[in-house]
């Protein structure tokens, strides 16, 4: 081994080193809570807004059919007082046409 083997070691070893140093800082910057809290946080927005895309596209594509479920579901639901008041107003007609 020479004198310039000797000197190209050395000189590898510490680009080696150097290259190590910097992969660590850049390990630690990674791995630090506040980075991957804020990557965590973009990841759920992407989400949030994929699923925004899905849900409106999905709305407008089926809108008649949404229209027509909330329609017959208002009606179920409402049925009992539209009952009631049909029967009141029979109720009354007939009362008209007893005293007539």
């Amino acid at each position: 081994m020479n004198r310039d083997d000797v000197i190209a070691k050395h000189s590898l070893r510490r680009s080696l080193e150097t290259m190590f140093k910097r992969k660590v800082i850049l390990a630690k910057e990674e791995l630090h809570p506040h980075a991957i809290g804020s990557r965590f946080i973009k990841l759920q927005k992407r989400k949030l807004i994929e699923r925004r895309d899905y849900t409106s596209k999905f709305a407008r594509e089926n809108a008649p059919w949404i229209i027509a479920g909330s329609l017959v579901s208002l009606l179920i639901a409402a049925r009992s007082p539209i009952m009631k008041r049909v029967n009141g107003l029979r109720k009354r007609a007939a009362n008209a046409e007893d005293q007539e």
